[in-house]
């Protein structure tokens, strides 16, 4: 399999972006059997907590790997990890900008996850 970067990205907070990163992490890796890389480039660092505590609750797993970086240094880290991981998932922070385009130009699939409401249909430009 050639590996992807699945990049999930949204303007607005609160859409569920780092649930829907970590979702797709565990699925990967329990169902698919996939070696998958997360990447936390969103500075509250939720992605990063919630890998701390699977790890502290030694709920941890051989396949999933997790790194931070800036949303510029995104490309170059995906493009690392893509050479030893089936799948590379980047979690963005809540907007989007020209620091964001490297993220979003680095992915083979972009998800932006969203309501059914006018306001967050809105909010995607």
């Amino acid at each position: 399999m050639l590996s992807k970067v699945i990049t999930i990205a949204q303007q607005k907070g609160g859409t569920g972006k780092t649930t829907l990163a970590v979702h797709l992490a565990l699925a990967f890796t329990n169902y698919h059997n996939f070696k998958v890389a997360i990447i936390d480039t969103d500075p509250q660092g939720s992605l990063g907590k919630w890998f701390m505590i699977r790890e502290e609750k030694k709920l941890s797993n051989d396949n999933l790997t997790f790194k931070t970086a800036s949303l510029w240094g995104a490309q170059y880290e995906s493009k690392t990890l893509k050479k030893d991981h089936d799948i590379v998932i980047i979690d963005t922070p809540p907007k989007i900008e020209s620091d964001a385009r490297p993220s979003i130009e680095s992915a083979d699939l972009v998800l932006i996850p969203m309501a059914a409401s006018h306001v967050d249909f809105w909010a995607t430009g």
